[in-house]
């Protein structure tokens, strides 16, 4: 399990089933994750002291033999993979953003804010019926960053939510984020009890 993938000691878990007829997927999100248990790469140990020696130089008749070293001078140079470009902004106002734009029906810009694969496309994410296309309006209480470094980031949120028909229910839920190209995304939703 890369460690890349836990946010706030949580992870989220989709499964597909492939049938002939149909696709069925189920998505759980925020599932509790035992850090102690996450794979960390060990670094290779080197011996400073050893001679390292490339084995298709090494003379049959004579292994014991050293052999000069050649330097390549067009070789090229490893080199270290770019680090995670810094997001501009903080990862509360992508959720307060998030929030704002379903509050405002701006359904595509809210939709655009995330990456999360379990809303599935922007056609079932704006469902009338059984998406936030049957949020009438959001009022938020409280944004509050819960964990956050240059790769992923967890934000929670206290929320009123009025439905279409005029039902308000209170939400406290806390918002999975990841780094885009310097952007924070919502990956991950979860509804908190």
């Amino acid at each position: 399990l890369p460690a890349a993938q836990v946010v706030d000691n949580k992870i989220d878990i989709t499964v597909s089933v492939k049938t002939t007829a149909k696709t069925f997927k189920m998505t759980k999100i925020g599932l509790d994750v035992n850090p102690l248990l996450l794979k960390v790469p060990v670094a290779p140990k080197i011996d400073s002291t050893a001679v390292i020696q490339d084995p298709a130089v090494i003379d049959p008749n004579n292994p014991n033999a050293t052999v000069p070293s050649t330097t390549d001078p067009n070789a090229a140079t490893p080199t270290t993979p770019a680090a995670p470009k810094q997001p501009a902004s903080d990862p509360k106002s992508t959720v307060s953003g998030f929030l704002n734009n379903v509050s405002a029906q701006n359904l595509k810009a809210a939709y655009n804010s995330a990456s999360n694969p379990s809303w599935g496309s922007y056609e079932s994410f704006s469902n009338p019926t059984s998406g936030f296309g049957s949020v009438k309006n959001v009022s938020v209480k409280n944004i509050t960053t819960n964990a956050s470094n240059a790769t992923s980031a967890s934000v929670s949120a206290t929320y009123d939510v009025t439905d279409k028909s005029g039902k308000t229910t209170s939400l406290r839920a806390t918002f999975g984020l990841k780094n885009v190209n310097g952007d924070w995304k919502i990956s991950s939703y979860k509804i908190n009890p």
